[in-house]
């Protein structure tokens, strides 16, 4: 009971300290004096750590007497030894750390299905990962959002200027180059991004669906001639080691008949 006891409050004071140390960070980047009143919070949580070290010491000598007990036959039938917490990387608090296994403190024996199961596991990654993804993805809507609306005013900058260029053949050409850009942009990203639902209005991208339609099947006829480019220079590779081959053969015939 005593381990027990000692271990709940060492638990607590680890948690404790790793909240402060977090909300120290939070505050890092703000004005000098509030810096400097930071600091000395830093410093007085740095004073537990001693403190701490030596609770982890009593606990540890503590699983030690208990194990000696086990060994002796002293011990009520069926008890467990805890297991000692590792002085090193204490203050992480990692997940699998020792300091959250109670194995040999509780009544129940029988080790946490976290710690055993890998269907639980499995299943903490899952939850975890999901609310990982749900806290990302306002974030992401939001960065969807920006990069819409920086498209759609991209295109108009490029449209009127198109209008305003007309009859200076170098500037409409560079221009028409970086519509086209854009417009296969628009493409890529639109395909990406569509399944993604947005709260309030937003600018439309700028192109008509006929503009990307079209710069779809442009794309596609294009991928299909590279295909195409491809097979016929590997039919003429082909045909140009089969005529060598035939060449070296009728060399060798020739040879022959001399």
């Amino acid at each position: 009971m005593k381990a027990k006891v000692m271990k709940d409050r060492l638990r607590q004071r680890l948690c404790e300290r790793k909240f402060e140390l977090d909300l120290i960070e939070r505050l890092f980047r703000r004005s000098r004096s509030e810096n400097q009143k930071n600091d000395h919070a830093g410093a007085a949580i740095k004073h537990q750590e001693p403190t701490i070290s030596n609770t982890v010491k009593e606990y540890n000598k503590l699983c030690a007497d208990i194990a000696s007990l086990i060994r002796n036959k002293k011990a009520p039938a069926g008890a467990v030894a805890p297991s000692p917490i590792p002085a090193k990387d204490i203050f992480q608090l990692d997940v699998n750390d020792a300091i959250w296994q109670d194995m040999g403190l509780d009544e129940d024996t029988a080790p946490a299905a976290w710690l055993v199961d890998d269907k639980v596991q499995a299943g903490i990654h899952a939850m975890l990962q999901k609310d990982h993804c749900n806290e990302e993805a306002p974030r992401l809507k939001q960065e969807c959002r920006h990069l819409q609306i920086w498209f759609a005013t991209e295109w108009e900058a490029v449209s009127e200027t198109m209008k305003i260029a007309q009859g200076a053949g170098t500037v409409q050409y560079q221009l028409q180059l970086k519509r086209e850009e854009l417009l296969e942009l628009c493409v890529l990203w639109k395909k990406l991004l569509d399944s993604l639902t947005y709260d309030g209005d937003l600018l439309p991208w700028g192109p008509t669906q006929e503009e990307i339609l079209d710069c779809q099947i442009s794309g596609v006829m294009a991928s299909y001639g590279n295909g195409q480019d491809s097979d016929e220079e590997g039919n003429s590779d082909d045909d140009e080691r089969a005529g060598s081959d035939d060449e070296e053969e009728g060399g060798g015939t020739s040879c022959c008949m001399y």
